[in-house]
């Protein structure tokens, strides 16, 4: 059985701010506002664009801050929603205030106040006074308990490019509201976008800068041990194996492949819940407390696939819950989703993604927007599962998006979906028809994990969330330079290395840079002898021999000759090779400019 804790809770100790409002206020305007600048929210003109509540992390504050796009509002009170798409919504946006520190309440100025604005706000007033639930407030909300972080509530009017709103009494109507003064600014042309930042930053607590700032201490101690651990095995090697190496190269691999290790949450120490708390499903009463969650990062998993392949669906299965809006009708997720839960102990970040189609039938504005934002969740995701129609697969956008996970250096597992309906006599080659496409089109991921499921019926669910684990240590695999070594000195005793005219290759050592993916450094004699088949086949023994497939492996090839010849040349004329290569650049245009000069004087002569 799963064990599952509800998306109420947070993933981790940030500060967490959620944007709450009625249709069409622009709060997915302002969220992409309070981003970088990329558009993390899909706006359009329609109405209703945003379902499903949607997170991003924000680095324009002294530390990262997490903001929640919420659905718009229609109704405070459940049991007066008919419409089921929008009760869903509702549901959304409490859970989102559930584990917030600050709510942006925003309203339209331009629009004026309605009467859902200010049952929002009663709500929100009611909801910032609990301390145990309200029975009034419980009744309205069809019994659901609200336990909440929420702390302070600010009041954001929306829309205000326009001077000529001022001279209106909106002011006095917002005041009266009783939520404190209001902050006036335009998502559009950023009025008034300065005095929100200030007016957050106000809000943010003294702790949460001291607990940040202790977090990036440890993270860069924390770089330093396996720093130092990886140079005491390289040394230990160099100097079993007298090879000469230089161990400035080895270093500058290395902070290349881990750049900003301040910044590095992977460097965190604890990614796995306690398994005390965890043993049997999760309700808080049995003794699970927010902390306890918070303390720990989950595995970034996200269901991505072509659309109505059952991504919806088999997060909902998933989580036993209608988490997310499943529907037969394709394109009905648009913005990627979260949820939190906990599987056999392991913290998850489950993340249903909008499906992605083949570039001639992408036409629309918005359609753009839901690809590129699907595209991005890889670049926050450990693990995905990538999720194709049995009775389609594979296509040719199904290859794409794999080739795309692993260029990303994401652990990947193909799941089968819809396999409750495949004929016995079929299933066979099926797989090995699957099996047989991964071999050819994934070779930077030996022995791709493949699973055939039913999300509907519920078959191979625990499976496949066993893999997903599975895939994730092995995506987190550190391997000592000793036992490198040794496997790669039996390899080349019984494997022969590829020469050419009469060179052949020499692989000196093997040493491990960089995990999530695992990353290795080859330091060779001579690059041009290792061939991309060479390559794959190394790759495919490493994997066979540690036990790392399911994800990508990366090689990284150094050249120690070139190094050698590089490090003399520099020492010899006292400048660094760049600088050696301007001065010749240099000359040569000197010398042309001199030739040019001649040629110009010797026609002169002629004449």
């Amino acid at each position: 059985m799963f064990t599952k804790i509800l998306y109420k809770f947070s993933s981790s100790p940030l500060l967490t701010i959620s944007l709450i409002g009625r249709s069409s206020v622009g709060k997915s305007s302002l969220f992409n506002k309070l981003q970088t600048g990329e558009n993390v929210a899909i706006t359009s003109n329609q109405k209703n664009i945003t379902r499903d509540r949607k997170e991003a992390i924000s680095e324009i504050f002294p530390l990262p801050i997490r903001f929640v796009d919420t659905a718009g509002i229609e109704n405070v009170a459940l049991k007066k929603i008919l419409n089921p798409l929008q009760q869903k919504m509702l549901m959304q946006t409490i859970n989102a205030i559930e584990y917030s520190d600050i709510a942006l309440f925003v309203v339209d100025a331009k629009a004026g106040l309605t009467n859902i604005d200010h049952q929002i706000a009663r709500w929100l007033k009611k909801t910032l006074s609990l301390t145990t639930p309200d029975p009034k407030l419980v009744n309205e909300l069809k019994e659901l308990e609200i336990k909440t972080n929420l702390k302070k509530a600010i009041l954001v009017a929306n829309k205000c490019e326009n001077d000529a709103i001022f001279e209106t009494d909106i002011d006095s109507q917002l005041k009266r509201m009783g939520l404190g003064n209001p902050i006036y600014v335009s998502a559009v042309d950023g009025t008034g976008f300065q005095d929100l930042l200030t007016k957050i930053s106000e809000n943010i607590p003294k702790t949460v800068h001291e607990e940040y700032q202790e977090r990036k201490q440890k993270r860069k101690e924390k770089y330093k041990e396996i720093k130092d651990k990886c140079r005491a095995e390289m040394e230990e090697v160099i100097k079993e194996q007298s090879i000469e190496f230089d161990m400035k190269i080895w270093e500058k691999e290395f902070d290349l492949a881990n750049p900003n290790p301040e910044d590095n949450s992977d460097l965190d120490d604890e990614n796995i819940a306690n398994p005390l708390y965890t043993k049997s499903p999760i309700q808080e009463k049995q003794g699970v407390s927010k902390e306890n969650l918070q303390l720990r990062n989950p595995i970034m998993l996200s269901i991505m696939g072509r659309q109505n392949v059952g991504k919806s669906s088999l997060v909902n299965t998933l989580l036993g819950e209608d988490r997310v809006i499943a529907d037969p009708t394709p394109g009905t997720t648009r913005d990627p989703i979260s949820t939190y839960w906990v599987y056999k102990g392991q913290k998850i970040q489950l993340v249903d993604t909008a499906g992605i189609e083949p570039k001639p039938k992408i036409q629309t504005d918005l359609d753009l927007q839901i690809l590129a934002k699907t595209r991005s969740t890889l670049r926050f995701s450990n693990v995905v599962v990538l999720l194709i129609d049995s009775l389609g697969a594979f296509r040719e956008v199904d290859l794409e998006l794999a080739q795309e996970i692993v260029k990303q250096g994401r652990g990947l597992i193909i799941a089968v979906n819809k396999w409750d309906i495949v004929d016995n006599d079929f299933k066979a080659k099926i797989v090995k028809y699957l099996k047989g496409q991964l071999e050819r089109n994934l070779g930077e991921v030996p022995n791709c994990k493949l699973i055939t499921i039913s999300a509907e019926k519920k078959i191979n669910i625990d499976q496949l969330m066993d893999q997903v684990i599975q895939v994730y240590d092995k995506w987190n695999t550190r391997i000592s330079t000793g036992l490198l070594n040794d496997w790669l000195n039996k390899f080349k005793k019984i494997q022969s290395l590829p020469s050419e005219d009469g060179d052949k290759l020499k692989i000196r050592f093997i040493a491990q840079i960089k995990v999530r993916p695992p990353t290795f450094a080859l330091f060779i004699n001579q690059g041009s002898l290792f061939k991309t088949s060479y390559l794959k086949f190394l790759r495919k023994k490493l994997s066979e021999e540690f036990d790392i497939s399911g994800v990508p492996i990366r090689l990284v090839l150094r050249d120690i000759a070139y190094a050698k010849e590089k490090k003399t040349l520099e020492k010899d004329n006292e400048m660094t090779v760049a600088d050696l290569l301007l001065k010749r650049r240099r000359i040569a245009r000197l010398a042309k400019q001199k030739l040019e000069k001649l040629k110009q004087k010797s026609q002169t002569n002629k004449q």
